[in-house]
């Protein structure tokens, strides 16, 4: 009892990973059962497996390519989708990027920015406060529920149930993947042939 206790709680503090304090970051406290998910949705089967990969931390977004030197360096700082001077990281894929506005709309029945301002109403100017929110949206967004929206995701099978985010942010990011995609490849292919002339 106390030992099984006190060795998780030792592992716990001593876990100094990104992805474990990334996940702390965006409170996903639940990884709940992505094989059932995927069984239970596989239209959306790709749009999972990212869900995945952004939670695991091996999701290559525009600013870890830029960073790889797989694309040019100026896409550090800069989102190559909507060309504003702010790097592409989850956070603003999921929820700022407004090249992604259309498919965010037909995906999803819920409106991602106005639960991010209510997440932040009260938060006016605080940037710290802002950014703890936005934190928590993206966890939710993944998936990260506590267990007492898991076990109300188990219980509904209504589309329009307020806890199914991980099936519409599946269906988010397969609409994203073909487009983002090609626009990658378009970079790649326009920095491989400038360095063979």
């Amino acid at each position: 009892g106390n030992t099984v206790k006190a060795l998780q709680h030792r592992y716990t503090v001593n876990d100094k990973t990104k992805i474990s304090a990334w996940i702390k970051a965006h409170n996903m406290r639940n990884t709940g059962s992505w094989m059932n998910l995927q069984m239970r949705h596989p239209d959306i089967k790709l749009g999972l497996q990212d869900i995945g990969k952004i939670r695991m931390g091996c999701y290559w977004t525009a600013q870890r390519l830029a960073k790889a030197g797989l694309i040019p360096k100026m896409y550090i700082e800069r989102c190559p989708f909507c060309n504003k001077n702010t790097p592409e990281t989850i956070e603003h894929m999921l929820i700022e990027c407004f090249r992604w506005n259309s498919i965010r709309h037909e995906t999803t029945i819920f409106n991602i920015p106005r639960l991010y301002r209510t997440v932040t109403i009260d938060q006016s100017t605080n940037n710290q406060a802002l950014n703890q929110g936005r934190n928590i949206m993206v966890g939710k967004l993944l998936g990260g529920e506590s267990k007492e929206t898991r076990s109300l995701l188990a219980q509904s099978r209504d589309r329009y149930s307020p806890y199914m985010k991980e099936p519409e942010t599946g269906r988010f990011m397969n609409g994203i993947r073909v487009v983002r995609t090609l626009i990658l490849d378009r970079i790649n292919n326009t920095v491989s042939k400038n360095a063979t002339q």
